[in-house]
Formats: structure tokens, sequence, C-alpha cells
């Protein structure tokens, strides 16, 4: 049919090494994704931790209520 057995399979061999790449930094940018996703879950886990503090701090424990009429 025409087709050049040692052109078709370089032709592949370059598709796959471009696959293998192409798998290599996409595994590496979700890496980083990840890294900063847990970075930024860290800093709203603190700031969550600071503003509860805050709030109990300023906020009474518990409502004020008469103890009795008399």
């Amino acid at each position: 049919s025409g087709i050049d057995p040692a052109q078709m399979e370089k032709q592949i061999r370059s598709v796959v090494n471009e696959l293998i790449y192409l798998e290599s930094r996409n595994g590496e940018f979700i890496a980083e994704q990840q890294r900063l996703a847990r970075q930024e879950f860290e800093q709203l886990d603190q700031s969550n931790r600071n503003v509860s503090k805050i709030h109990k701090s300023y906020a009474p424990s518990a409502p004020i209520a008469w103890e009795s009429y008399s």
C-alpha cells in the first residue's frame, strides 16, 4: 500500500513520546494544584480557628438569665 514501515514506526514513536511528555507535565501540574489547594485549605482552617477564638473572647459563653424573680 506504499507505506514505509520504518517511517510509520518513527511517527508512532514520536506521537508516543509526545504523549508521555504531556502525561508527565499533567502529573506535575496536578501535583502543584494539589499542593496549592492544601496550602489554601490550611490558611482557611487557621483563619477559621482565629475567628472562633475571637468570637469566644467577645461573645458571652452562656446567655444571661435571671435566677429568681424575688
